[in-house]
């Protein structure tokens, strides 16, 4: 639970409304919402947005890099 709500916290994401979404979606059997972010902001602060279009993924059980 700590790294769903860093992970919601570093996306600048509600972290009571992602708990609503997936609750709701599980109620209802659809696909629960996402931890992996459609835009990436690098906290360097240099503020270029890094789209997932852009990012690759090399292998399904690999994570995403940029």
């Amino acid at each position: 639970m700590l790294t769903v709500v860093s992970s919601l916290r570093s996306q600048n994401r509600s972290v009571l409304e992602f708990i609503r979404e997936t609750i709701s979606a599980h109620r209802l059997r659809i696909s629960t919402p996402s931890l992996i972010p459609t835009e990436i902001v690098p906290q360097t602060g240099c503020g270029s947005i890094v789209n997932s279009s852009d990012i690759e993924r090399k292998d399904e059980s690999m994570p995403l890099v940029a």
